[in-house]
């Protein structure tokens, strides 16, 4: 099996097919390795949040509980998600590297030893890209403008904070601030890649998002008329405990899409940039080794 370059200069086409080539060769080996730290996490706050749900709409028979497991399920959610950056990242440096075996135990020792910066980064990368609605909060009528401006134009450049921190060890600030000098004059090739990758991304959330949409759906027309609701509530349940796992685990396989075209992305600029790749390429040339082994 051919083992994918990631320090090469790519135009769009080449990250969406590396991207795919990637994902064929290491989609299984990725899953097997989120399974407990972030699969496990996702699909419990999943169940809670699909409980809730069905909960919120049911007050009139009593049910009280659905804000406190709404809450608790978007905390195993987030946890989840945090995981699972940390572990698609640590993956694709270690690949890089040339690491053959990645095990689990590696992962889970990068898991611990990012978690918090990763956690925190996210929050921050929120603010930031959020500047816009807090803009409009006191100025109503640039709100929207400076939301698109703002946000979108952040939220491009820092997307590469996260990669960075693992591949260079590195904190938030400054992942940040070596964002911005990498993508200075590859902005609009940046933002263009992601439009194409974030269009593949919806497709396929759309398409797991369908049966849980025609699930709440059907449950606001016919719950007011049920004879008995409450065994309404709990077919209801079993369906949505069914359907929003599907929906998460979609969504986070789906985003692998996103994690690994990014990576890519910025291994391309760091190779346009400062030739990194092409340096090692001529280092290894350079490496007489081998030969003198086979002479000897």
């Amino acid at each position: 099996m051919e083992r994918i370059n990631f320090k090469e200069v790519r135009d769009l086409g080449g990250i969406v097919d590396v991207t795919s080539k990637f994902l064929t060769q290491n989609f299984v080996k990725i899953v097997k390795l989120s399974a407990i730290l972030a699969l496990g996490p996702i699909i419990s706050g999943a169940i809670l949040i699909s409980i809730s749900m069905v909960s919120l709409s049911t007050l009139a028979l009593g049910s009280t509980s659905y804000g406190l497991l709404y809450v608790l399920g978007m905390l195993f959610v987030v946890i989840g998600f945090t995981n699972f950056y940390i572990v698609v990242n640590c993956y694709v440096v270690r690949y890089v590297d040339g690491q053959e075996e990645i095990t689990g135990r590696e992962i889970f020792s990068d898991v611990k030893s990012n978690v918090l910066k990763y956690f925190f980064g996210a929050v921050l990368f929120s603010i930031a890209c959020a500047l816009g609605f807090i803009i409009s909060v006191f100025h109503p009528a640039a709100g929207s403008f400076a939301f698109m401006i703002i946000g979108v134009y952040l939220g491009v450049i820092l997307s590469f904070s996260f990669i960075m921190m693992s591949n260079d060890k590195i904190g938030i600030f400054a992942s940040w601030s070596k964002s911005f000098k990498l993508i200075k004059g590859h902005w609009w090739t940046t933002f263009g890649t992601y439009i194409v990758v974030s269009f593949i991304y919806f497709q396929l959330v759309l398409i797991a998002y369908l049966p849980m949409y025609i699930l709440m759906i059907f449950w606001s027309f016919n719950a007011p008329g049920m004879i008995d609701p409450i065994a309404g509530v709990g077919m209801m349940q079993i369906l949505m405990i069914i359907a929003m796992p599907v929906y998460y685990a979609v969504s986070i396989a789906a985003s692998l899409v996103y994690l690994i075209a990014v990576a890519l992305k910025y291994y391309s600029l760091e190779e346009l940039i400062e030739g990194t790749g092409e340096l090692e390429e001529i280092a290894n040339l350079g490496n007489t080794e081998p030969v003198e082994a086979l002479l000897n």
